[in-house]
């Protein structure tokens, strides 16, 4: 029997007092980032093209980080809407910029995550194959990226999503799949 479990996030001690959770595909930005001399750091360039992008309904988890409360976590999310979203492209240097444009979230017995759909404007692509999900996070523009992940109280994790014409802000929520969205949730590791 093979027991072997892959997981997208894990939690990464940086210093003696200072341990985030971390996406996989940001570990690499993170490691480098810390293990750079302080003069040879650099960030990464806020990428975005927010006039092409389309309005996508994204299901996930919305993962607290490790020093915040979930009430905590759902508040500055519930905060986010109509405000930007970053997602680390490091193999091409980037933040990848999107707009989240308004949030529902779903309740969970777990501690440290809940079920979430969104209606996001972005031109990322989202799937449901394991370990494929996309990490956005609250963007802030007066901070560099990594500033970002270290203060972020909050991760959603994107891993399907759903986009249509006539889908608008007042009517997303109709679009919505209530079992998809807490099966995707449940397959997010």
């Amino acid at each position: 029997m093979n027991n072997n479990k892959c997981f997208k996030y894990a939690k990464m001690t940086l210093s003696d007092n200072l341990s985030v959770i971390i996406d996989a595909d940001e570990y690499n930005y993170v490691s480098h980032y810390y293990n750079s001399l302080k003069e040879f750091r650099t960030d990464l360039v806020d990428s975005s093209c927010l006039d092409s992008e389309s309005f996508k309904i994204v299901y996930g988890a919305l993962i607290k980080q490790e020093y915040v409360q979930l009430d905590e976590a759902l508040i500055e999310a519930k905060r986010a809407i109509g405000h930007t979203l970053g997602y680390i492209d490091y193999s091409n240097n980037s933040c990848i910029l999107s707009d989240l444009v308004d949030l529902k979230i779903y309740r969970s017995n777990l501690e440290d995550r809940v079920p979430f759909a969104a209606l996001i404007k972005t031109s990322l692509q989202f799937s449901e194959e394991p370990l494929k999900e996309k990490s956005l996070f609250t963007r802030y523009s007066n901070l560099t990226c990594m500033k970002n992940i270290l203060n972020r109280q909050f991760i959603l994790s994107c891993a399907y999503e759903f986009s249509a014409k006539d889908i608008t802000k007042s009517n997303w929520t109709e679009y919505i799949n209530n079992r998809k969205v807490l099966y995707v949730f449940k397959n997010i590791k």
